[in-house]
């Protein structure tokens, strides 16, 4: 079909010119052409088809022989349609005299598309064959009796709901309008150019999430609000978990698995309908063959079935493995295999690495055999997933062999730094790899259940040197309860569907685009500043991290400093809630208001609550009351925004869900570490060596500069040091990129060709004994065998190299005091002694070694 260009452009140039909303950017391959706009206005006749307007809706015809979720995203189109212009689409199955509809439809499974395709009126080569990909294009007389149609075809079942979703999105329905309360932008009439625009598949095939420690949160809101007939989590929480899914473009679901949960196999209907919204269903690493251990043990842990111990009962461990394979079989699914303890346990029965490796070798063997017996193939494979989480990493690197079709999920270190990838000939598995990647944790040395606090600019820098060293396959995020995690989730997705869209000033980008379509560009910039100073605060320290243990190691000037910026992020806070309208304040508050409020107040619980102390120390009773007071003050306005969250907010749709990080006497060791409530300390937080390190202040520094204040930055054959924009302490630390094996640089033979930046440190005084702090993220070598360094040369002295301590992949952190301060502080201090030294300016150059450093902070510390 022939497309009128010019008629277009005047449409567009219209559109554009009466703040009408063009088609936002969708990430998709390189392919993709946009021609094809959606325009919102107040009058029909500027679209070539009309969606929705004063006169109508368009019809949405399908093929009721089409997947199920064919229909599904077409009911979701037309209730979308409505909540804009009032006007209900009908969803039809077969074509009537029509002026304008929706044609929606799956190559190879839909008749009307087709038919259309077989009568020269769409060109489908584009995403023939192709995984997940669409294309929209209005067609003149689609069909009989149908003067003019919007087409939109999928390659593939989900490709057809994604392009459906794309369009509810551009016409102005945001994936959160439910699970955030983003309100709808409303128009008169809703409609699309004349034109054609094609979507490619998505960069990362599998892209999921993994609903997770849903005690607190998730569980007791779906019980109580969402289904409290059930009383648990099932189909109607699912539902709404998969309409999300789908507007969010993710395709992979690990569900939650907490024994406090109705395990998913449990209720049938939860496959059925995971199948239904066109969902892969995964498990997790404690879960081999979607077969949830809590449901063998019993939901008491009292091992109704026997123990989890495959050397002592193999049979009825495999009787119930074999049981959840012919169940679930005939649906679409990633097996995960191997076997771990449950609960995050070593694997039971074993007694030395060889002996597990052994075992785990031998169940694999036995899995696959199953699942070949079983299940049923999807494009000719059973797709598979190992992941090497925590001990099980230790086995893998010992020699177990992963047979080279299953996909290996590499493991961050439940900090969002990447344990390690492939190596050269890992890089060649047919199977491929993915990541494991946590924006929530619970366990050791803290877990951080509360709040989202990783930045996306970690998530970036992380997950796009995970692409570049081939990690492409699976990509899987542990996202809690979803909430209050709305903008890293959303941000996973993006970045997953395509990471060579975003660069080094991903957050910042990120942020302001997001917060455009939550609250209007009109607050886009002060919500970006607003994000990054909280993102940076969460990075000097997680809520859920926050200890006396904590205040006792900050010298006066951290203290005040922090108070500072606790109390500036507030009155950020505050100035933009004041300015949002009625209509967005809930979702503001969702997505951004509350995160920022409930860091700056409990930061300014735990200061006080330190001050208060060193007034009694001193017998200040005048301070120490002062502060005391400050404590309760915080202390109540977070009991009242928690308590505002949980039954005032969107008319109480989201009561329960903020148990976790309440400030109530019942806090345990799983929320924050009130000063007012006895906590249990945990036992690798309780080491001498630990308490050494954490209870003594830091020195207050001589000069304290970032990374990226260098005076001249070198780059070198295809490396340089890139700042990432948001990241670290400084918020712009220095990155070695890319962070690919090839960039590494031997100091033996001469680091002259290797990237570098040259500082002037300036100090303010004499220093004697001075000691130069390279402060460095706790990343780690890009997989066994090679090393994390930097080297340095001071006032133009010899090379001195540097390694970054255990940063091995199979370092735990919770075995080195070190990596459990990184994990907690987000850094790890390099020291150099560099003697006595003067007032005034000295040079400092800074080379690459090895990529996967990335350099946050200098300091100079002495007398």
């Amino acid at each position: 079909m022939s497309v009128d260009r010019r008629r277009f452009v005047q449409l567009a140039t219209v559109a554009l010119g009466a703040g009408m909303l063009p088609l936002k950017r969708v990430e998709a391959g390189p392919q993709a052409a946009r021609v094809c706009r959606v325009l919102r206005a107040s009058s029909e006749a500027e679209f070539e088809v009309v969606l929705a307007g004063p006169t109508g809706a368009a019809a949405l015809l399908v093929d009721e022989h089409d997947a199920a979720v064919v229909p599904i995203v077409a009911d979701m189109l037309a209730a979308d349609l409505y909540r804009i212009t009032g006007q209900r689409s009908t969803v039809i199955s077969k074509p009537v005299q029509l002026k304008t509809a929706v044609i929606i439809g799956t190559l190879g499974a839909s008749r009307w598309i087709k038919q259309i395709v077989d009568a020269g009126k769409l060109d489908v080569a584009a995403i023939s064959g192709q995984w997940e990909a669409a294309i929209w294009q209005t067609v003149h007389n689609p069909l009989p009796g149908i003067d003019r149609a919007l087409v939109i075809v999928g390659s593939d079942r989900r490709g057809t709901a994604y392009g459906v979703m794309d369009l509810s999105e551009a016409a102005g329905v945001s994936p959160w309008h439910w699970w955030a309360d983003v309100p709808v932008k409303r128009a008169d009439a809703v409609g699309v150019t004349p034109g054609r625009r094609e979507c490619g598949s998505p960069f990362v095939k599998y892209r999921g999430i993994f609903i997770n420690d849903e005690d607190w949160s998730f569980e007791p809101w779906a019980a109580k609000t969402v289904d409290p007939k059930l009383g648990n989590i099932g189909p109607k929480t699912y539902q709404k978990v998969f309409e999300l899914m789908l507007r969010l473009k993710f395709n992979y679901l690990w569900p939650a698995m907490h024994t406090i949960s109705t395990p998913f196999a449990a209720i049938a209907e939860n496959a059925a309908l995971a199948d239904r919204y066109a969902i892969v269903m995964g498990s997790s690493h404690v879960e081999p063959m979607l077969a949830n251990a809590a449901s063998f043990l019993g939901a008491d842990n009292s091992e109704k079935n026997g123990p989890w111990n495959f050397v002592t009962n193999s049979k009825r461990i495999l009787a119930f493995w074999r049981a959840s394979v012919q169940t679930r079989g005939k649906y679409e699914a990633i097996w995960t295999i191997g076997m771990r303890g449950p609960w995050d346990d070593p694997l039971w029965g074993v007694h030395t690495l060889g002996q597990e490796r052994s075992l785990v070798q031998k169940i694999i063997g036995i899995q696959r055999a199953m699942l070949r017996r079983y299940v049923r193939r999807y494009g000719g494979k059973i797709p598979q997933c190992y992941v090497p989480y925590k001990e099980a990493l230790l086995v893998y690197n010992s020699g177990l062999e992963v047979p080279p079709d299953v996909t290996i999920i590499w493991p961050d270190d439940n900090f969002g730094y990447v344990r390690q990838l492939s190596d050269a000939t890992e890089r060649k598995r047919p199977g491929g790899s993915g990541v494991y990647y946590h924006l929530e944790y619970l366990g050791g040395p803290r877990p951080y259940c509360w709040l989202n606090t990783t930045p996306p600019a970690l998530v970036w820098e992380e997950m796009k040197k995970a692409w570049d060293n081939d990690a492409r396959t699976i990509w899987i995020f542990n996202v809690g309860g979803i909430k209050p995690r709305e903008l890293g989730v959303t941000f996973a997705a993006r970045l997953a569907w395509n990471p060579t869209h975003y660069h080094a000033d991903a957050q910042d980008v990120f942020i302001r685009s997001f917060a455009a379509d939550v609250c209007g560009q009109e607050h886009a910039q002060a919500i970006s500043d607003l994000m990054r100073d909280y993102y940076m605060l969460g990075q000097v320290r997680r809520p859920e991290a926050m200890s006396r243990q904590w205040t006792a190691s900050l010298n006066d000037y951290e203290i005040a400093s922090l108070a500072a910026r606790y109390h500036a992020l507030l009155a950020a806070e505050r100035s933009i809630s004041s300015k949002i309208s009625r209509e967005c304040f809930d979702a503001y508050f969702e997505i951004f208001g509350y995160s920022a409020q409930m860091l700056a107040a409990t930061g300014l619980i735990f200061l006080h609550d330190r001050l208060a102390t060193t007034a009694a120390e001193a017998k200040n009773l005048q301070q120490r009351t002062e502060n005391e007071q400050a404590v309760t003050h915080w202390r109540g306005y977070i009991e009242r925004q928690v308590a505002w969250y949980n039954n005032e907010l969107a008319g109480g749709k989201w009561r329960y869900y903020q148990n976790m990080g309440g400030a109530s006497p019942q806090a345990k060791w799983v929320n924050v570490q009130w000063p007012w409530v006895h906590q249990r300390v945990p036992k690798h937080l309780n080491t001498p060596e630990h308490k050494k390190v954490l209870q003594q202040p830091a020195p207050q520094p001589v000069l304290a500069i970032g990374a990226n204040a260098f005076v001249r930055k070198v780059a070198a054959r295809h490396a340089a040091w890139i700042r990432v924009s948001g990241l670290g302490w400084s918020g712009g630390a220095m990155a070695l990129w890319p962070a690919i094996p090839e960039n590494r640089w031997d100091p033996a033979t001469g680091l002259g060709s290797a990237p570098r930046m040259d500082y002037t440190l300036t100090l303010p005084r004499e220093c004697r004994s001075a000691t130069l702090v390279l402060k460095v993220l706790p990343t780690y070598e890009l997989h066994p065998g090679m090393k994390l360094r930097i080297a340095l040369s001071f006032n133009h002295g010899p090379m001195q190299v540097m390694t970054v301590p255990f940063a091995s992949s199979e370092a735990r952190i919770n075995s080195h005091a070190i990596r459990r301060l990184g994990a907690l502080d987000d850094h790890i201090p390099l020291q150099f002694a560099v003697g006595d030294l003067a007032a005034g300016k000295h040079s400092l150059t800074v080379y690459a070694v090895d990529p996967g450093i990335v350099l946050d902070q200098i300091q100079v510390v002495g007398g």
